[in-house]
C-alpha cells in the first residue's frame, strides 16, 4: 500500500503529542539555536548565520577551514532518507536505503565533529568520544565555555581536505 503524507496528517501528528513533548522540542531547538550561535561568534562569524539554513552549514564547515561546496554531504543525505521513508511504499526497502544514504553523511559529521574539537585544542581520544556521542551538548559548552579559545582552523587556505 501506498501512502502520501498529507498536511492533514502531519498536524494530527503534531496535535497528538503530548504538551511535554512539545515543550521538550522547543527546549532542544532553542538551546541548539543559542549554542550556535555563541559558537559562530566565538569563531568571529555572524552568530546570526545559525538561523539561515543553508548558510549556516557554511559557517559551520568554515570553522574547520573546510570548502563550502562540501555542504551538500551534509545537506542531502538526511532529504534523500526522508524521501526514502515517505515515498517507497516497501517499508523495509525504504528503511534499508534511507540508511545506506545516511552512512556516508554520519561518517562525515563525526569526522567534522573532531575536526571541531580540534580546533578548540582538544586532542584527547576522550574528547573526541564525547563529541561523537553528545555532539549538540559538547558544542554547546564548547560556545559557552569561558576557558575554550577558538585556535583557527586545521585546515588552511589552499588546503583540500579530503570529503572521506
Amino acid at each position: 500500500m501506498f501512502y502520501i503524507l498529507s498536511a492533514e496528517m502531519i498536524k494530527a501528528f503534531i496535535m497528538g503529542l503530548p504538551t511535554w513533548v512539545i515543550v521538550l522540542l522547543c527546549i532542544v531547538i532553542f538551546m541548539g539555536v543559542v549554542g550556535q550561535w555563541a559558537l559562530y561568534a566565538k569563531c568571529d562569524l555572524p552568530g546570526y548565520g545559525a538561523l539561515v539554513p543553508v548558510w549556516n552549514v557554511q559557517l559551520f564547515l568554515k570553522i574547520v577551514g573546510r570548502p563550502k561546496e562540501q555542504g551538500w554531504i551534509v545537506m542531502l543525505p538526511p532529504v534523500v532518507a526522508l524521501l526514502c521513508l515517505l515515498f517507497i511504499p516497501n517499508i523495509l526497502a525504504g528503511c534499508i536505503i534511507a540508511g545506506i544514504s545516511l552512512l556516508p553523511w554520519a561518517w562525515y559529521m563525526i569526522k567534522v565533529f573532531i575536526e571541531i574539537a580540534k580546533c578548540f585544542g582538544k586532542k584527547e581520544t576522550s574528547s573526541f568520544i564525547l563529541i561523537v556521542l553528545l555532539n549538540g551538548m559538547y558544542l554547546f559548552n564548547l560556545a559557552l565555555s569561558q576557558e575554550e579559545k577558538y585556535l583557527g582552523p586545521i585546515y588552511k587556505e589552499g588546503d583540500k581536505p579530503s570529503i572521506f
